[in-house]
């Protein structure tokens, strides 16, 4: 039911429509600062503007009294970026790659404990009184500022600030000092010296090395005839190219001959050879003996040979004249081969009297092959050798050259060193600018801004703490806040705390006429409701309390009221109307032909199915059939019927009776945790259960004034016209047991007449 009393239906999770589920306009729009706040600090405001007042005050004063106006001295040094040059192009007379860096280091080395210590040992600063331990060391540090300009990178400034305008200047003269003693001749004498020491040991080590490599590269080609590696490979390479050719067509001669080639043994081969001749081809000296043509290439290859060193004593290797008889000497080698060659062939005789008579003889065969096949094994062997010797020769070369490079960049440095050290120690790098009087007025004066600040963290430090805790506070302390916490359920009425003695009673009637205001509520939402069930989030919350109150009205508006005592554990219902005995209602259910326990009430027309002591323990042979056929009975004869059932999230009778009744009403007390009355909504509703909406019980006396419905009560009340409470007959037998607000019902049921 909306506020003009208008009902409003929602969907439950299957589909169908249920009343008094309403989503609340403040879950619909951005929330409100103010009230936020008013909500967490609701109730705690006293406390709070008082801590708030103390702090802020408190903060303000100390704000105000506590810093000191402060002067602060600044020098400034400039670091040339660029130094003259008089003959090379040396780092110092270019800009350097990391002059940042560079700024950067001196302004860490301004700040060096070394130079601070330096700095406050000096007679000037020992003048001021200033203290010299520890504490006195750190405090320097702090006050003491270095920084780099990020426009103007060449320069360092050096601040101080301190009380005393004097002990500023001192500082910063001080600590400028003593960094020029301590590192400002980062490029003196001594550290250049010591380069330069450096510088000739690494060329001496260069040189060293060079030698050693340039005797192995000798070395490496003094086994061979030239020193031209590459086409030396190329030669044999093609020599046993030449000769794989042969062996090629010897292989295919055996093979028609019937002769496996790789079956032949090389015993075997030396062998056959021995009785045939001599298996090895000769020398070419020995050649030389019986051929001209090859003494004569002989001849001719030493006199080139010997050219060649000669020319070589004069000439690099890549000189033209050099390269030109190479070229000889190698046409000369390669005659000398190719003419080996056809001496290793046979004899044109021996091919001429084979065409003539016959094919050669399969020994013959075998014996070429095997001595062809070591020549080309020859040839590729040596060609292998010459093609390691060059790799070896080359990586030797490789070195050679790094060293060089290596010595020339030493041999540079050192020239450079010493020409252009002269200018260096002429012309400083670092130029110094120093403050020539103390400063004339502070220029830190935080004692205003310290002041303000002080006031509001002070002043909203207890406030923010305040805030704090009300956020933290996860319980009901006040009814509105069942909206304010995304309870999805409309607020049926709110209730106050009733002592059973001292109750005021003007507030007493106004909770009487919130009860019948409930019960309106109910009925005016859907008239065809008869069966009601009371169930609260845990027990404690007055949930007994309301369905006997809930039942009493439903009797002052003339209907045939039964009051069902469905907590069969608790039975508070039961003990509190006096009629206990040991079988009650789940008596009556489980079983079948058990007379209905139904007792008197001491208010008229009033009837209670109580709980017995022994049904708790019956309680799990209860179901949802049996509970729904007694309600079905039970309307023929009463027209409302108020089920008490046990706490929603602790009994099993409250699950029953929410499912089948036709409005669940959830009571909340103050003090309860919100997240227990989410899952207690939240557990309804998966249970189908038609929530009619939550009361909030136990208010506090200002909170349910508050309510709309509570001050029309009060108004009612104190109307002159209107008789005071309590000045009526009195109570039936029996209601004295009842708690304040019932037992206030009950007296106003008498007040309007109603007898048994």
């Amino acid at each position: 039911m909306s506020s003009d009393g208008s009902m409003v239906m929602y969907s439950d999770s299957g589909g169908a429509s249920v009343p008094g589920y309403r989503m609340h306009p403040e879950e619909q729009r951005p929330p409100n600062l103010l009230l936020v706040v008013h909500r967490h600090l609701r109730g705690r405001y006293l406390i709070t503007i008082l801590l708030s007042l103390i702090g802020g005050l408190g903060g303000a004063a100390a704000g105000y009294l506590l810093p000191q106006p402060k002067f602060r001295a600044e020098g400034m040094i400039r670091v040339q970026p660029v130094m003259p040059r008089v003959l090379y192009q040396s780092e110092e007379s270019t800009l350097q790659p990391m002059f940042a860096s560079f700024v950067s280091t001196q302004a860490s080395l301004l700040q060096h404990s070394r130079v601070q210590l330096k700095a406050m040992s000096s007679a000037a600063w020992r003048e001021l009184g200033r203290p010299q331990d520890a504490l006195a060391e750190e405090k320097f540090r702090r006050q003491l500022s270095v920084r780099t300009g990020r426009e103007t990178p060449e320069l360092i400034f050096v601040e101080f600030s301190d009380e005393n305008a004097k002990a500023a200047l001192v500082a910063v003269q001080e600590v400028i000092r003593a960094y020029q003693e301590l590192f400002g001749g980062a490029e003196s004498k001594s550290v250049r010296e010591m380069q330069i020491s450096l510088l000739t040991t690494r060329k001496q080590t260069l040189e060293a090395q060079m030698r050693d490599l340039e005797n192995r590269l000798r070395a490496a080609s003094a086994e061979f005839e030239t020193t031209d590696l590459t086409r030396l490979s190329d030669h044999y390479l093609t020599q046993s190219l030449a000769f794989d050719s042969r062996v090629a067509d010897l292989t295919m001669k055996l093979t028609e001959a019937g002769i496996d080639p790789a079956s032949l043994a090389a015993d075997a081969a030396v062998t056959d050879e021995s009785q045939a001749g001599p298996s090895q081809p000769p020398t070419p000296e020995q050649q030389a003996v019986s051929d001209p043509a090859m003494a004569k290439l002989l001849s001719d290859r030493d006199l080139l040979r010997r050219e060649i060193d000669r020319l070589k004593g004069l000439y690099k290797e890549d000189h033209r004249v050099v390269q030109r008889v190479q070229k000889e000497y190698d046409s000369v080698v390669a005659a000398i081969e190719e003419r080996s060659l056809q001496w290793a062939e046979p004899s044109p005789a021996s091919s001429q009297q084979g065409n003539s008579q016959a094919a050669p003889s399969r020994q013959e065969l075998i014996n070429s092959y095997l001595r062809l096949r070591h020549q080309a094994d020859m040839y590729r062997a040596k060609a292998q050798a010459v093609e390691k010797a060059r790799g070896q020769m080359n990586d030797i070369s490789r070195d050679v050259k790094s060293t060089q490079d290596l010595l020339d960049e030493v041999n540079k440095r050192l020239d450079q060193i010493g020409v252009e050290s002269k200018v260096q120690d002429r012309i400083g790098r670092i130029e110094v600018i120093l403050p020539d009087a103390p400063p004339s007025t502070p220029n830190d004066d935080p004692r205003m801004k310290l002041t303000a600040m002080g006031l509001l963290v002070g002043g909203g430090g207890p406030l923010f703490l305040m805030f704090l805790v009300g956020m933290l506070d996860s319980r009901f302390r006040f009814s509105d806040q069942t909206s304010d916490a995304g309870v999805s359920a409309d607020l049926l009425g709110v209730l106050p705390h009733l002592p059973n003695s001292k109750a005021d009673p003007e507030q007493v009637a106004a909770a009487v006429h919130t009860v019948h205001h409930i019960r309106t509520r109910l009925k005016i939402a859907d008239p065809s409701r008869r069966v009601f069930a009371i169930t609260s989030p845990v027990s404690g919350d007055g949930k007994t309390t309301l369905a006997l109150s809930l039942a009493i009205s439903h009797v002052a508006a003339g209907s045939r009221t039964l009051l069902v005592d469905f907590d069969l554990v608790g039975r508070g219902l039961t003990r509190r109307l006096g009629v206990e005995g040991d079988h009650g209602i789940a008596h009556y259910l489980v079983f079948p032909g058990a007379e209905l326990p139904s007792r008197p009430t001491p208010v008229p027309g009033l009837t209670l199915l109580p709980a017995g002591r022994d049904d708790s323990l019956l309680l799990n042979r209860v179901t949802p059939e049996m509970f729904t056929s007694l309600l079905s009975d039970l309307k023929g004869a009463y027209d409302v019927i108020v089920v008490d059932s046990g706490p929603i999230l602790g009994s099993l009778e409250a699950n029953i009776c929410a499912a089948v009744a036709d409005a669940v009403i959830l009571v909340v007390g103050r003090g309860m945790r919100v997240d227990r009355v989410k899952e207690a909504i939240g557990h309804l509703r998966n249970l189908g259960a038609r929530v009619a909406g939550v009361v909030f019980n136990r208010a506090n006396s200002a909170d349910f004034n508050r309510s709309s419905v509570a001050s029309v009560s009060a108004r009612s009340v104190r109307s002159p016209d209107q008789p005071r409470a309590g000045a009526a007959k009195a109570p039936p037998p029996g209601a004295d047991a009842f708690d304040s607000l019932a037992r206030s019902m009950t007296q106003d049921l008498y007040n309007s007449g109603h007898e048994s």
